[in-house]
C-alpha cells in the first residue's frame, strides 16, 4: 500500500502541474478582454493541464528527474483523454495536438539549440493559449494578434532564467543555454530578466490598462528586488521560483484590470494562492536542508 502511494506521489510530482499555471492565465487574459468565460475556455484550460502533464512526464523520463514507471502508458492514456475532449471544436483539437507535438520537439531537439527553449516555450506558454482563447471568444483580430505577440515577446525574455538552477546537469546533458555556453552567461540571463520586468510596464499603454494593473505592477517591482537578491546571493532556485510568481502576478494584473467577473478573476487568485503555498513548502524544505547541514557541521 505504502509503495503504491509513493508511486502515485512520484507520478503526480513528475507531472509538475504548476508548469501549466502561466499558460492557464494566458488563456484567461482574452476572456478578461471579452469580459466573459465560456465552456470552451474551461475545456481549453483542462486540455492545457493535460498537455503539460504529458510534456512534463516525458521530460522527466528524458532527464531522469523522477522514478516513474509506465510512463508511456500514462502518456497514452492522457493523450487519449485529451483527444476525446478536444473533438468538440477544431480550435481545441488543433491546439491540443500542437501542445502535444511541440512538447516532444522541445525535449528531443530544441534544448540542444541556444534560445531554442525560449523560442518554443514562449510559444506554447503564451502565444498558443492566448491565440486559441481569443479565437474561441471571437475577439477582434488586431487585439488577438497584439495579445499573442506581446505575451510571446514578454515571456521570451524571462524563460532563460529557468536554466540558472540546473546548469551543471544541463552541461552534462549537452543542453545549450546562456549559462552553459558563455562564461558570463549568468549576467546575460539577469539582463534579459531585467528587460522582462521593464517590458511589463509597456502593457499598461498598449492595452489601456487601469489602476488595478499599476497596483499589481508595484507589487511585482517589489518582488523583483527579492528575485535578484536570491539569484545574486547563491539561491538561484528560489529566485527563479519567485520570478514565476511575478509572471503569474503580471498576467493576473491584466485580467483584473479588464474584468470584474468573479468567475474569471477567481481563477488567477486561486492559482496564485496555490503557487504561494508551493513556494512556502519549498522554502521550508530548503530551510530544513540548510539546518541539517549546519547541525552536521556542529556535530562534526
Amino acid at each position: 500500500m505504502a509503495t503504491g502511494i509513493a508511486y502515485i506521489n512520484e507520478t503526480v510530482k513528475a507531472m509538475r502541474i504548476e508548469r501549466s499555471f502561466i499558460a492557464l492565465l494566458a488563456i484567461l487574459i482574452p476572456a478578461a478582454f471579452a469580459d466573459k468565460i465560456t465552456d470552451e475556455i474551461y475545456l481549453l484550460s483542462c486540455l492545457c493541464i493535460i498537455a503539460y502533464a504529458i510534456g512534463s512526464l516525458y521530460n522527466a523520463k528524458v532527464d531522469a528527474d523522477y522514478n516513474v514507471r509506465y510512463t508511456g502508458q500514462i502518456i497514452f492514456g492522457l493523450f487519449f483523454v485529451g483527444i476525446v475532449l478536444s473533438l468538440q471544436n477544431i480550435i481545441l483539437l488543433l491546439t491540443f495536438i500542437s501542445w502535444f507535438i511541440l512538447g516532444f520537439v522541445y525535449s528531443r531537439y530544441l534544448r540542444f539549440m541556444l534560445f531554442g527553449d525560449s523560442t518554443l516555450l514562449a510559444f506554447t506558454h503564451a502565444a498558443i493559449p492566448a491565440l486559441s482563447s481569443s479565437l474561441l471568444l471571437g475577439l477582434d483580430m488586431r487585439l488577438t494578434i497584439s495579445l499573442s505577440a506581446f505575451m510571446y515577446l514578454n515571456l521570451w525574455l524571462a524563460i532563460p532564467i529557468k536554466n540558472i538552477n540546473n546548469s551543471d546537469k544541463d552541461k552534462e546533458l549537452g543542453y545549450h543555454t546562456l549559462i552553459t555556453r558563455f562564461r558570463n552567461g549568468k549576467s546575460m540571463t539577469n539582463t534579459l530578466l531585467e528587460f522582462y520586468f521593464i517590458s511589463m510596464f509597456f502593457a499598461y499603454f498598449i492595452f489601456d490598462l487601469g489602476n488595478r494593473f499599476l497596483f499589481v505592477l508595484g507589487i511585482i517591482f517589489v518582488l523583483r528586488i527579492f528575485v535578484f537578491n536570491y539569484i545574486n546571493n547563491g539561491n538561484e532556485v528560489f529566485g527563479y521560483k519567485l520570478s514565476k510568481l511575478a509572471t503569474l502576478l503580471f498576467s493576473s494584473g491584466i485580467i483584473i484590470s479588464k474584468t470584474s467577473d468573479y468567475r474569471i478573476i477567481s481563477i488567477p487568485l486561486a492559482l496564485i494562492l496555490l503557487y504561494a503555498a508551493y513556494l512556502g513548502f519549498a522554502a521550508m524544505k530548503d530551510y530544513s536542508v540548510s539546518l541539517k547541514k549546519v547541525l552536521a557541521r556542529v556535530e562534526g
